[in-house]
C-alpha cells in the first residue's frame, strides 16, 4: 500500500529495508522506557526524508 502522500508514479522505495528496521528496533526500545535518539543523515537527494516519511506511514497509532 503506498502513502496517500505519493502519487501512483512515484518510484517505490528500494535497499532500506535494514535502515526501517533499525527505527523499529529504536521505536521498541522508546516503547519499553529505554530512551534514544537517532541520527538520519546523508547526502541531499538520496533518500533522507523519504526515508522517515515511509518510517512513519508504516508505524501505527498505537505505536506511539
Amino acid at each position: 500500500m503506498r502513502p496517500i502522500y505519493e502519487s501512483a508514479t512515484a518510484p517505490q522505495l528500494v535497499a532500506r529495508a535494514l535502515q526501517i528496521e533499525a527505527l523499529r528496533a529504536v521505536l521498541e526500545n522508546v516503547r519499553t522506557g529505554r530512551g534514544r535518539c537517532v541520527l538520519l543523515s546523508g547526502d541531499a537527494g538520496i533518500g533522507n526524508s523519504r526515508l522517515l516519511r515511509e518510517f512513519v506511514v508504516g508505524v501505527n497509532a498505537s505505536d506511539l
